[in-house]
């Protein structure tokens, strides 16, 4: 938020207030949510103005933001609200971002992930650094259900394992989390995490094509080509299966 210190904070309307007719509380957690995003984060920190293409009209009327805030200011604010009142996936990815990627990983060797494909699931956030390790996202409007299949998923592909909620809902998992080596870190309602419980490293269940999956084609095709000395045509069908091979 450095870069946006000294941006200072104008909302921009394009095309009105699109959710004028909303309930106060989904249209300031629609508003807070829209105006933490990356990609507005991004125009944020290229251009003028935060809020990019919504007036933010629910944020202003409440007092969350107003006209005379820098736009770190505004985030700031905004972040205070949403731990309090509205928890959502986007603020847990922050913080993953914020205290364990950056904090815990100056030397610029490792890589932050999110939104990986991993078997039939999607991890959350994956920290590349040496190894890779996800970090899988439950708010309290989640439940347990799709737990285990998605542990099972991503243990095919990744060693370490960690599940992110807040502290509150902690103990819904805990089931859960007894059947696999997973760890636990909490978010408490100051917006830090914590960890509960750390995660154990376990190579039993990874697979050489299941990993592979997790990469795009160029970058897996690499990989093929250094272990097996040779040069692999990009054309026939069975790409996949020649890498494999």
């Amino acid at each position: 938020l450095a870069t946006l210190e000294r941006v200072p904070f104008r909302a921009v309307p394009r095309g009105g207030d699109r959710i004028m007719n909303q309930p106060a509380y989904r249209r300031l957690a629609y508003e807070a949510t829209h105006a933490t995003s990356n990609r507005v984060l991004r125009e944020a920190m290229t251009g003028e103005f935060l809020g990019f293409g919504h007036a933010l009209s629910g944020l202003r009327q409440s007092g969350i933001v107003s006209d005379d805030m820098t736009v770190q200011a505004a985030i700031a604010s905004i972040t205070r609200w949403m731990l309090q009142h509205y928890r959502s996936e986007g603020l847990y990815k922050n913080a993953i971002a914020n205290e364990l990627f950056l904090r815990r990983h100056r030397d610029r060797q490792a890589t932050l992930l999110t939104e990986v494909a991993v078997g039939r699931s999607i991890a959350d956030c994956v920290i590349v650094n040496g190894r890779g390790t996800v970090y899988e996202v439950k708010t309290e409007l989640d439940n347990p259900d799709k737990l285990r299949r998605q542990f099972d998923d991503y243990y095919r592909a990744f060693s370490a394992v960690y599940l992110v909620t807040h502290e509150k809902a902690a103990a819904r998992y805990m089931n859960v989390l007894t059947e696999f080596p997973a760890g636990l870190i909490v978010l408490d309602d100051t917006g830090r995490l914590r960890t509960r419980s750390e995660a154990v490293c376990s190579h039993d269940r990874l697979s050489i094509p299941v990993m592979m999956k997790t990469l795009r084609k160029p970058e897996y095709t690499r990989v093929a080509e250094y272990m097996q000395g040779r040069r692999l045509g990009a054309e026939i069908s069975d790409h996949f299966a020649q890498c494999m091979s």
